[in-house]
């Protein structure tokens, strides 16, 4: 109804800890507990709230600045977000439109910081809404009825959490909401779309007590009344006035759904109309509902069709694209500076072919980026098995004790242990010792000790093309390898098509696919050693569910290496000509749901508007 303009009414639940808003509102908070804990620890969430719309701050202008931080030649460039908006000065010489606002935040962040400590929350969130702009910002908004009735729910939330516990202070709060999320606990508020003169939706319990000209009762079927499971709250009226002799077991239940039916047929005063479908989605028949034989006979009814012609065109309009997540880039000089340094890695171009957007944001803004905890378990093993073969090879063939492989991966952990909360680290310090404990015994006795480690092919030119690369681990035979990169996820569930050429599906290939054929071409291709890759292998560190150690090999054929070739040159010509504004538009793609949450997508007929050079 919305795409057709067609004003309407209606009631909704929605869950205000799922809303944009308010998530905005939690990455405020997260921020605040990240600096207290660890200071520039919280710079990727600082990148995003910047482009909250009610602190003001244009986001060209914050990709500005992205790059200048990487541009910069003075040695006094500042390297972090939080020190280059604290430094007033600079920001008024850069002169950025967006100067004072820049400013402002910094001010309240180190203001908000401070008063975490002292002042209760529910003032303390009251003190970032009003500060940060959002009230004003938001009355502003056409919808802004709705907007304040959501963050005058958010504020009861927050009091009634302060009136169970006087002591709650920020961490403890996103601790709560982040159970209640993982146990689908809601905070439901009701939103009320409201037109005059528009079409009303009703269920049928809500519609008592209400009339209207013309009613419409949809989905008169068997499932949707008689065998529509009933909550748990009901209350049974006695058998000796529901019994039926025709429904002596489910009387009760029949009756309620007979006199709820009777109240939906009572509320029209001029035009009824009633319907139901005879098949699902699937073509598998369904039956009526039993009133329909109470109130009609068959001969009664109208079976409706609707000519091909007409459904063509419904599908056609349904089925529109959503709009694409095209945004508007930073300064095209200043990205072609940035570009003059740039070497394609797999990374880089899987990265690319995947979605330009996130290679936009992560490889030439190379905005603050935090890792998950399962990316930083992933990276101290890593760390730890390099550690391992490294110290084996100082000590001429002789490995370290399983002891010092689990201090190894002690230690790198503690080093990402910005990434964990104390339960997660917990949890990984177990599930590491465990993995590596059974790994070391198991191959600790047949490990290739010829082995290079985290090799560096250092930067040269492929088919005009800058390409670099850093490879777990290489096993030698003479001039012939065998290429090592390892999993820490589980075996099972690492999907077949991640090691799969060009499909029909993926028409780019999986990525571990692309992954070796990447390796074996720059190995192959490097002058300076005379290498063969015999194959490459992916090591799980993880048993598989039989209690089995994967180690899937990837063969690259001829034609892989010209499809790879292929996709570089392409992908590196288009990285070039700054194709990376649109972005691949799926649902779970950071970057993209980004660029929509915090409403930077342009339209796509709009002609880039670019800035001056700074």
């Amino acid at each position: 109804l919305e795409r057709k303009n067609i004003p309407y009414n209606v009631k909704k639940a929605v869950n205000i800890l799922e809303l944009p808003l308010t998530e905005q509102l939690f990455n405020i908070l997260r921020y605040l507990v990240m600096e207290k804990k660890k200071t520039f620890s919280g710079e990727e969430l600082l990148f995003e709230l910047m482009h909250s719309p009610w602190f003001g701050i244009s986001p060209t202008e914050i990709a500005q600045l992205a790059l200048y931080m990487q541009t910069g030649k003075k040695a006094n460039t500042p390297q972090k977000w939080r020190l280059l908006l604290s430094n007033h000065l600079l920001l008024q010489t850069l002169e950025l439109p967006s100067a004072a606002a820049i400013s402002r935040l910094s001010i309240n962040l180190d203001n908000w910081e401070r008063l975490q400590l002292t002042m209760p929350l529910p003032l303390l969130i009251e003190k970032i809404v009003y500060e940060s702009g959002i009230v004003s910002y938001l009355l502003k908004e056409t919808d802004h009825v709705w907007n304040m009735q959501l963050l005058y729910s958010f504020f009861e939330f927050i009091k009634d959490m302060h009136g169970r516990d006087h002591k709650i202070r920020i961490p403890q709060l996103l601790q709560m909401v982040g159970r209640m999320n993982d146990e689908n606990i809601t905070v439901p508020v009701q939103r009320v779309v409201q037109h005059d003169n528009g079409v009303k939706f009703y269920t049928t319990h809500s519609a008592k007590g209400n009339e209207f000209e013309y009613v419409f009762l949809v989905g008169c079927t068997k499932n949707f009344w008689e065998d529509k499971r009933a909550g748990g709250n009901t209350y049974k009226i006695p058998d000796t006035l529901t019994a039926t002799p025709q429904d002596p077991q489910e009387s009760n239940k029949t009756e309620v759904a007979r006199r709820l039916f009777y109240v939906a047929l009572t509320r029209a005063k001029k035009y009824l109309y009633v319907s139901y479908a005879l098949n699902d989605n699937a073509g598998k028949a369904i039956e009526p509902s039993v009133f329909i034989d109470e109130i009609s006979l068959h001969g009664e009814r109208a079976r409706q069709s609707v000519p091909v012609g007409i459904i063509e065109k419904h599908l056609e309009w349904a089925m529109q694209p959503v709009q694409d997540v095209v945004i508007k880039m930073a300064n095209a000089a200043i990205i072609e500076r940035v570009l003059q340094q740039f070497t394609m890695s797999y990374t880089a171009l899987s990265k690319f072919l995947r979605c330009p957007l996130a290679f936009y944001y992560e490889m030439i803004l190379r905005v603050p980026f935090q890792k998950n905890d399962a990316l930083a378990f992933g990276s101290a093993v890593h760390n730890a098995l390099e550690r391992l073969f490294q110290e084996m090879k100082l000590k001429k063939g002789e490995f370290p004790t399983k002891d010092d492989l689990l201090n190894y991966f002690k230690y790198a952990l503690y080093n990402e242990s910005s990434c964990f909360t104390e339960v997660q680290l917990e949890r990984r310090m177990e599930q590491g010792n465990t993995l590596l404990s059974e790994y070391y015994e198991h191959y600790i006795h047949t490990f290739h000790k010829n082995v290079e480690i985290e090799y560096k092919i250092p930067r040269y030119v492929l088919d005009g093309v800058p390409v670099t690369a850093k490879i777990d681990k290489l096993e030698m035979d003479g001039d012939t390898c065998t290429v090592i990169d390892y999993k820490t996820g589980d075996p099972d569930k690492s999907a077949i098509a991640n090691i799969a050429p060009p499909n029909e599906k993926e028409p780019n290939g999986g990525d571990y696919w692309r992954q070796m054929v990447f390796y074996k071409l720059l190995i192959e291709n490097y002058e300076d050693k005379n290498w063969k890759v015999a194959i490459g292998k992916f090591d799980y560190i993880q048993k598989d569910k039989n209690g089995v150690y994967k180690q899937i090999a990837v063969p690259v054929f001829e034609k892989d290496e010209q499809v790879v070739r292929g996709q570089l040159k392409e992908a590196y010509a288009s990285i070039m000509n700054h194709e990376f504004e649109k972005g691949c538009g799926k649902d779970g793609c950071h970057w993209c749901n980004f660029a929509r949450t915090y409403k930077l997508l342009r339209p796509v007929e709009d002609e880039l508007v670019e800035l001056d050079d700074m």
